[in-house]
């Protein structure tokens, strides 16, 4: 609540950062993290872009070796800063990132150190490591901020400050939204007291699917909400599971049930999306300016707390994301195979099973691409068009770190289908990880096969499907057979 104004006292040392790389011909910035430590910094970037003559931004938060290579042959190590931000200082996916990028670096002819930057807790595993190796700069959070909570801290604003965004003024449009909630402020109840009243309400009277519809430019804003939505409200309640699951992306042509909660975001000209039917709780916030992306951080963050507090369950707790992490421990200490995938039918059953308060998971790990996650949709469209029923659509391995809590610890109205390409793991798209006895392929796969291995553990119905070397093919045969059409996969 307070960090529109102590982060006040970093400015300095924020804005000699940025000179210092504008000056340096800094070119590009690689981001590396997870969840709360990447998608604040991701919206920046989607919505400011680079300023004039300040370097552009690139968030990396997959394990997936084809991206994870596809990022790096862009960059010159000369003209490139890392970013490595991770709240613990020990999340694998952010680790492996590290060791990559500094051999990296280091192959290219370039101290390392001299190129990276930490954001992280005081005496972290990488708060030690940046201040032994002499990192470049080493940015400490306040230690009591969680990291779906920390959009306004250093983990948004080191990354902001590379990208030309004017900090200061950042922070006085988060102070002046949190203003409104001070005691004493005029036209109470403010915006963030009257979301956060509704989505907990709401959610207790079983209208729990929170649908996010937004202008282009702020599309990318949903993502954010999306964590931290799923992370504080999915988990045990007093009389059972609770969770209110946040709908992002959501194609046009399927019906909004009575359980459906709306917020649109409006960008003041841009196209914006029409209304809900009168039936359905609507809620519509109007942004000017990009600046005041930092008001809706803090509205939204308090407003997740607020519902969190009517729901009367803890918001600032993941007690059910550990699972999956020792999942996929065991899997890369095993050396198990992936499990077996089933067929288009088998996806047919499983939707058609959806319970009437449900909603389907499509888990991706499929290779990232323009044309396969455009088919991704597609799919995700004719699920929805075939159940009625709301479809969530979680880019692996990041959702772990997001929709993943609700998932497993929210209600057991979820059906889950996870959807892989062929293992990259040994072949020449692998990375290795230096210092790691696995690869970035082995660890990829890992963390689906101990995702799967979770959610049926918990008794959640899943179906996984394989696709071959022609991803987007694959998937458009699925969205087929959904639609009747029986094609030969």
């Amino acid at each position: 609540m307070d960090l529109p104004d102590t982060m006040r006292a970093h400015l300095p040392a924020l804005r000699e950062l940025a000179a210092r790389a504008v000056e340096g011909g800094v070119r590009d910035v690689v981001l590396c993290g997870m969840g709360g430590s990447s998608l604040a910094p991701e919206v920046l970037a989607t919505v400011f872009g680079a300023a004039a003559g300040h370097p552009e931004l690139h968030v990396v938060d997959t394990t997936d070796p084809r991206s994870v290579r596809a990022v790096t042959a862009a960059l010159d190590a000369a003209a490139t800063l890392v970013v490595v931000a991770s709240k613990s200082g020990s999340t694998i996916e952010t680790d492996a990132l590290r060791a990559h990028f500094t051999a990296w670096l280091r192959a290219a002819g370039r101290a390392p150190a001299a190129h990276l930057i930490a954001i992280t807790d005081a005496d972290s595993e990488l708060h030690r490591r940046a201040v032994r190796e002499d990192w470049r700069a080493c940015f400490l959070n306040p230690a009591d901020v969680g990291g779906r909570y920390a959009a306004l801290s250093l983990f948004g604003l080191v990354p902001a400050a590379l990208l030309g965004i004017d900090v200061g003024r950042f922070l006085d449009a988060a102070a002046a939204e949190a203003a409104t909630c001070a005691p004493g402020a005029p036209h109470f109840p403010p915006e963030a007291v009257k979301l956060g009243a509704s989505l907990g309400a709401l959610a207790g009277l079983g209208v729990d699917k929170l649908t996010l519809r937004a202008s282009p430019s702020l599309a990318c804003f949903g993502d954010w909400v999306e964590q931290l939505v799923a992370e504080s409200t999915g988990k045990a309640g007093p009389s059972g599971p609770v969770g209110i699951l946040p709908v992002v992306g959501e194609a046009g042509g399927v019906p909004l049930a009575p359980d459906r909660f709306v917020v649109t975001l409006e960008r003041c000209g841009e196209p914006s999306p029409a209304d809900p039917p009168e039936r359905v709780p609507h809620v519509r916030v109007r942004v000017r300016d990009a600046y005041e992306l930092a008001g809706l951080f803090w509205r939204f963050e308090m407003a997740t707390a607020l519902a969190a507090a009517v729901m009367d369950i803890e918001p600032f707790d993941q007690p059910d994301v550990a699972s999956a992490k020792a999942a996929t421990g065991a899997v890369l200490a095993s050396g198990d195979d992936p499990g077996p995938a089933g067929a288009a039918d088998d996806l047919v059953t499983a939707v058609d099973a959806v319970p009437g308060d449900g909603y389907v998971a499509l888990l991706s790990y499929l290779p990232r691409g323009a044309e396969g996650d455009a088919a991704v949709r597609e799919l995700a469209a004719a699920v929805g068009r075939r159940t009625g029923r709301p479809v969530t659509v979680g880019v692996g391995p990041r959702y772990l770190h997001s929709t993943g809590q609700l998932h497993k610890g929210g209600p057991a109205t979820g059906v889950f289908v996870l959807l892989e390409g062929a293992d990259p793991s040994g072949t020449a798209e692998d990375l290795a990880i230096p210092g790691r006895p696995f690869t970035f392929g082995r660890l990829f796969c890992a963390q689906a096969e101990g995702d799967v291995r979770t959610l049926r553990a918990r008794g959640r119905p899943l179906v996984r499907l394989r696709a071959g070397s022609d991803v987007a093919a694959a998937v458009r045969g699925w969205t087929a057979r959904l639609a009747g059409d029986r094609l030969p996969l």
